[in-house]
Order: structure tokens, then sequence, then C-alpha cells
């Protein structure tokens, strides 16, 4: 049995602990030229029906991410550095590392 998930320090607020990410769709919706309807058609997608795993995301943001206001910015290699330093398990355990 997994141990129960750290509770998180704040409530979860919509507006600022969201994600913004494009959820494509299987099909491809166009309006015919000939007869005016709406007819689909399938197309390759590379980001669909995620919901869960980005939910699973923005809570373990909100438990486990740490921000320093008083720091300054970084760049984006330092950024890719810093998030792929955070051990692959740190997140699942309930306990932050």
């Amino acid at each position: 049995m997994r141990p129960r998930a750290a509770a998180p320090p704040r409530p979860f607020q919509f507006a600022t602990d969201t994600f913004a990410f494009i959820n494509e769709s299987h099909w491809r919706y166009v309006t015919d030229p000939a007869t005016g309807e709406r007819v689909w058609s399938a197309q390759p997608v590379y980001f669909a029906l995620h919901c869960a795993g980005v939910v699973r995301a923005a809570r373990q943001f909100l438990v486990n991410a740490q921000f320093d206001p008083t720091a300054a910015p970084v760049d984006d290699a330092t950024a890719l550095r810093l998030v792929s330093d955070v051990p692959v398990g740190a997140c699942l355990s309930g306990r932050p590392h």
C-alpha cells in the first residue's frame, strides 16, 4: 500500500496553479465546401487525453515545488538543468526531497 500523499501547503488557486497546454483531438473537423456540412477525418495526435497526467503534475507542483520570490530569474538552460536534477521518484513518495 502506498503512503498517503502529503497535504498541499495551501489551497489550489485555479488562476495561478494551472498549466496551459494543447489538448489535441483525434479528429479534424472541417466544413465540406460542397455541402456546407461539418465533416471529420482522423489525424495523428501527439498530445491528447492526458488530463489525469496534467492534474497529477499540478498537484505535485503544489505540494513539492518551492519558489523564492526574492531569487533572481534564471535563463532557460539553468531552468532545464534544475528541473532535470529533480529525482525521478521525488514526487511519487509524497515526501519532499
